[in-house]
């Protein structure tokens, strides 16, 4: 009975160890850089707008709309441009968008490590259960 007992907390280190490479490897990171497309269209929103003003804008969406092959950023342009008439202020819409994902991506960045800490303890771990067998 004891043997089995000490298998089940291998596997449940292994499993532990198996989610948390899976979380840090494939959520945050596609996370980070969806939150990095974001910030880098509406940055080039908010530049444009300090530039040239609403007709600056304009033909920064224009420009994108036309020329960009990335669907998120075509996505991004259609909601942007549906929601230009609710939204009177652009440049503060603009800049609490880009603070926000700014925060995001500092945000994924520390789950990140964070779980690659998790990992590193839970590897330590998982070497004094087989150690101690």
């Amino acid at each position: 009975m004891k043997f089995f007992d000490k298998r089940k907390k291998s596997i449940t280190v292994a499993v532990i160890l198996f989610m948390l490479i899976i979380f840090a490897n494939l959520y945050i990171v596609r996370k980070a850089a969806r939150d990095g497309l974001e910030l880098y269209f509406y940055d080039k929103l908010l530049v444009a707008y300090h530039i040239g003003g609403m007709n600056g804008l304009n033909t920064e969406l224009n420009y994108v709309s036309a020329h960009s092959r990335i669907q998120k950023e075509l996505k991004l342009v259609k909601d942007f441009k549906k929601n230009q008439e609710n939204n009177k202020d652009a440049e503060g819409f603009l800049k609490k968008i880009t603070d926000k994902k700014r925060k995001a991506i500092k945000h994924a960045r520390v789950m990140r490590e964070a779980a690659f800490g998790f990992i590193i303890v839970f590897l330590l771990l998982r070497v004094f259960v087989s150690r101690s067998k």
